[in-house]
C-alpha cells in the first residue's frame, strides 16, 4: 500500500490480489464493470484508494 499521509492511502492491484487472494483478471474485471472504483494512473496502472477497499469489502467480502 502506497501512501504520503493517512488520508492518501491507495493499493495497486497486485496489492489487491494478495490481499483479496485473487487473480489480476478477477481484480481488474472488478474496476472495469465500475464494481471497484479506481483511478488511473497513466494508460495502464490504476490505484484504488484505502476508502474504497473497506466500502466494497464491507459489502462483499464474507467474515471468516
Amino acid at each position: 500500500m502506497k501512501t504520503s499521509n493517512d488520508n492518501d492511502q491507495v493499493f495497486t492491484v497486485t496489492e489487491l490480489m494478495a490481499r483479496w487472494k485473487a487473480a489480476r483478471k478477477t481484480v481488474l474485471a472488478l474496476i472495469h464493470e465500475e464494481r471497484l472504483r479506481a483511478f488511473r494512473l497513466g494508460e495502464r496502472a490504476y490505484r484504488v484508494t484505502l476508502a474504497e477497499v473497506l466500502r466494497y469489502e464491507a459489502e462483499h467480502v464474507k467474515a471468516a
